[in-house]
């Protein structure tokens, strides 16, 4: 189990991402490519490519193999929700603003979003974040089920890298369904951002992690060594890659996924030194109410952005103007978040 100090940590790295999910979606979809190459820019990419969604993704198989395993039924239903909750949120963010005319036609030309009779259905079934968790979940909680979850976990972690390739090239048919099941396993933004192939390989490692923390009690410290090693093999496979696994972090080969996943692991220990280092302190309770309240902050910004997107226009801000809607959703984020999710006394 979890030490206290241990839990602090991981809320700790978990609640700095969580704030920064709105700064860097403002910037993503409100600021010019100017901003965006400049140092604004480049610092939420940083946080956005590296420790962000990895380790959402990494803590999920952590905490599933430190919890008891759970029934079939209560894996499916969970797993249903998370999907339902995906494709609810692209109601909400994307086709009742498109119906409503709010989307700037410049949104659609950039993402290269067909606006025929379909369009909506398209803005529908584009696979995020809650997608890729409702699969991934699905499939970390049966191998947390098994006698032999270890070796498969390992196993199918290997699969991951070593199919993602393949699976990519076999992406792409006539039919709208088709499409969108295809770009969940291994498709390419704007219809797919985390793509099960390479993305489930972080699930997994976290799954690997936190079977090994279960049972032999490893401490937080050989994270360390560990992301280290990761990220050396990664920078070494990289350099040997074909330059079309290195076109986007939301698709990456071998390479980049070993990168990205020691990454996370060297975060977390970064983190869990710093939190044995510093007391309790209201910074530390304000990012571990970010960690807590990671789903509710996750959706209420979504569909901020996407509604003020008549007001800001689509990649029109400045770097000034970049900050003061990065101040102002963050804000507002927060407040609806504790006005709506109120914490329990």
């Amino acid at each position: 189990m979890l030490s206290y100090s241990e839990s602090r940590s991981l809320a700790l790295a978990r609640g700095s991402i969580v704030f920064l999910i709105a700064p860097i979606h403002c910037v993503m979809l409100y600021s010019t490519p100017t901003v965006k190459a400049g140092m604004l820019g480049r610092f939420m990419a940083f946080f956005a490519e590296y420790p962000g969604a990895h380790l959402f993704m990494f803590l999920m198989g952590f905490f599933i193999s430190l919890s008891k395993a759970k029934p079939i039924s209560a894996i499916l239903k969970r797993s249903l929700l998370l999907l339902s909750a995906g494709y609810l949120l692209n109601a909400f963010k994307f086709v009742i603003p498109h119906w409503l005319g709010l989307l700037p036609r410049s949104f659609y030309v950039s993402n290269h979003i067909a606006t025929d009779e379909f369009v909506a259905c398209r803005l529908l079934l584009i696979n995020d974040i809650l997608q890729f968790a409702g699969v991934a979940y699905l499939i970390c909680g049966l191998i947390k089920r098994s006698a032999y979850r270890l070796f498969i976990g390992a196993a199918a972690l290997v699969l991951v890298l070593t199919l993602s390739p393949w699976i990519w090239e076999r992406t792409g048919s006539n039919h709208i369904l088709i499409n969108a099941m295809l770009d969940l396993a291994g498709g390419f933004p704007p219809h797919a951002y985390f793509p099960i192939f390479p993305w489930l390989f972080h699930c997994l490692l976290g799954t690997l992690c936190g079977h090994i923390k279960n049972h032999y009690g490893i401490s937080f410290k050989y994270l360390l060594f560990t992301g280290l090693m990761l990220t050396l093999m990664g920078t070494v496979i990289w350099f040997s890659e074909p330059a079309s696994f290195h076109i986007s972090f939301f698709r990456s080969g071998p390479g980049g996924t070993f990168i990205h996943g020691g990454v996370t692991l060297i975060f977390i220990s970064l983190l869990d030194t710093l939190s044995k280092n510093k007391r309790d302190n209201p910074l530390f309770r304000f990012l571990s109410w970010c960690s807590r309240k990671i789903t509710p902050i996750y959706l209420i910004q979504w569909v901020l952005i996407m509604w003020l997107l008549p007001i800001t226009g689509y990649e029109t801000l400045n770097q000034s103007q970049s900050l003061i809607m990065i101040t102002m959703v963050s804000g507002f984020t927060f407040l609806l978040t504790n006005y709506l999710s109120p914490s329990k006394k």
